[in-house]
């Protein structure tokens, strides 16, 4: 996943933000993005090493990946508040 794929999902996802984190900024919608979005990584994540593809697999590796650019947007966006 490249950071503008990632950027992209997460914009997307800031428009679902509860009303408190779109009224404070789009930052902060944004942060709530990609903190969502970086659950449901860990949840895939979780769900395909537990699986019988394994921890190593292509799967595995790519939502990891995912999961990786979600928490660095994450620590930027939480700079910026």
């Amino acid at each position: 996943m490249n950071i503008s794929e990632a950027t992209s999902l997460i914009v997307a996802k800031a428009k679902e933000a509860p009303t408190k984190w779109q009224a404070y900024s789009k930052a902060s919608a944004m942060y709530w993005a990609a903190n969502e979005l970086w659950n449901a990584e860990y949840a895939s994540y979780q769900a395909i090493a537990n699986s019988s593809l394994g921890s190593l697999s292509s799967p595995a590796r790519c939502a990891w990946a995912r999961r990786c650019a979600y928490v660095e947007a994450s620590d930027l966006l939480l700079h910026s508040l």
